[in-house]
């Protein structure tokens, strides 16, 4: 048998086994669809707990950045007098104020 024979019985074949498999195959459709519909009240409940959730830990959150903000400046504020106290102990700057 040639190419093209094979390739026709191959699809016939195919054919057939789709036609025996559809009532299986339509039945598992069905199934997970109703499953998909059964499951909606409890994804939208779900849902709904996540956003209360995330509604009641504003407080928190806003709390928790404003103390991460307040040590940002408070390291800022040592970064700042640091940076002033390597700059008067410099001796390259104390080498430049003398030539003046």
């Amino acid at each position: 048998m040639d190419d093209a024979g094979r390739y026709v019985d191959r699809k016939w074949d195919n054919g057939v086994n789709d036609v025996e498999n559809f009532p299986e195959d339509a039945a598992r459709w069905t199934g997970r669809e109703e499953q998909r519909i059964e499951d909606i009240p409890d994804r939208i409940e779900n849902r709904v707990d996540y956003d209360v959730d995330r509604v009641e830990d504003i407080p928190e959150d806003i709390s928790g950045w404003a103390g991460r903000k307040v040590g940002d400046v408070e390291r800022f504020d040592d970064n700042v007098d640091n940076a002033y106290d390597q700059g008067n102990e410099d001796p390259i700057r104390h080498e430049v104020a003398e030539i003046d």
